[in-house]
């Protein structure tokens, strides 16, 4: 054990390097910016999703998108839920998703019927990525309504990870220019790693200094990435992205989030991201009321669906053995 206390305590941060588009770069202190509060007025968008059932070839959620639009002092929802259905078919040899879609409430951000093509290991990730480009799509909806100068922050990032989530993400930077608004995201997490494989957050927090800053990285096409503590009292350091190349733009939105970042319950996180998690979050509560509704309306045939479910919780039965109290049998 105390081999495995050294490796995750003694970290070697001398000649490391961050690694963008091919080439290393160096953290230098110099390049550290002060972050100055100021006001602005943001669009929060967010989404929640729970899944219902479940098989090997399909996979039934609810989905709940959210935007949160904060302008001078007063507040705004916007709430879109929906029933989705992805489906594993096969064409000519070739996989593909079919996606059924039931609007429940709200805008329609997506199709009702579609296919997917990209290569997901399963109905359920797709369906997770349904959710992804519903945000993204609410949020250009929402953008027709804002003013310029305004800003749009995503939960999560402005990167594609495949060819249909970067058309919706390309369409949402062209609507934010289009009415002259900034476009922008924060993560909560990142796994990026410097070119020794130690944590970028590991190594920033070995270098930064004190008070609210960000640093941004060496990249040169859009977006533009930024790393950022929000309020000098916070352990937490995100990774923030632009549509712009100009630094002092992204200076400014993150001087519009330092001052929003204020709240007890998350110290250095936007209260709008907050507010717009908790809002658009299926707790389990509300899951389990799902279900039970879903089961009624199959009737008798939700026993055929229960079978569908036993070829993947099986790791759930185990689980939930594990969590009750009892007694060993004696020998």
């Amino acid at each position: 054990m105390e081999e495995i206390i050294k490796l995750i305590t003694h970290k070697n941060y001398s000649d490391d390097f961050i690694v963008t588009s091919g080439s290393r770069e160096k953290i230098s202190p110099e390049k550290f910016r002060a972050i100055n509060e100021i006001s602005g007025n943001f669009l929060f968008v967010d989404g929640g999703n729970a899944e219902l059932i479940k098989s090997p070839d399909f996979s039934l959620q609810f989905i709940r998108i959210l935007g949160l639009c904060s302008r001078n002092g007063s507040k705004s929802l916007n709430i879109s839920e929906f029933f989705c259905f992805v489906k594993t078919e096969f064409s000519e040899n070739k996989k593909y998703f079919r996606v059924k879609n039931v609007f429940l409430r709200g805008k329609e951000p997506l199709q009702k019927d579609f296919a997917l093509e990209e290569d997901f290991q399963g109905p359920s990730l797709a369906a997770e990525f349904i959710r992804r480009i519903s945000e993204i799509s609410a949020a250009a909806e929402l953008a027709k309504k804002m003013g310029p100068n305004e800003i749009i922050l995503l939960d999560g990032t402005l990167e594609a990870s495949c060819k249909t989530e970067a058309e919706f993400l390309l369409n949402l930077h062209s609507t934010a220019n289009k009415h002259g608004l900034f476009l922008s995201s924060l993560a909560k997490t990142t796994t990026m790693t410097t070119a020794r494989g130690n944590s970028i957050i590991s190594l920033f927090n070995s270098i930064a200094p004190k008070g609210r800053w960000c640093y941004q990285i060496s990249k040169k096409e859009i977006p533009t990435v930024f790393f950022a503590k929000l309020h000098p009292d916070s352990d937490y350091i995100f990774k923030f992205e632009a549509n712009s190349t100009n630094e002092t733009v992204s200076q400014n939105i993150l001087g519009a989030l330092a001052k929003i970042s204020k709240d007890p319950v998350f110290l250095g996180y936007p209260f709008g991201l907050i507010e717009a998690d908790r809002l658009a979050r299926v707790s389990n509560r509300e899951k389990e009321m799902l279900k039970l509704e879903i089961a009624s309306k199959f009737g008798n045939l939700w026993k055929n669906v229960e079978k569908e479910e036993t070829a993947l919780n099986a790791h759930d039965v185990l689980d939930s053995i594990g969590k009750t109290s009892f007694k060993p049998l004696k020998q």
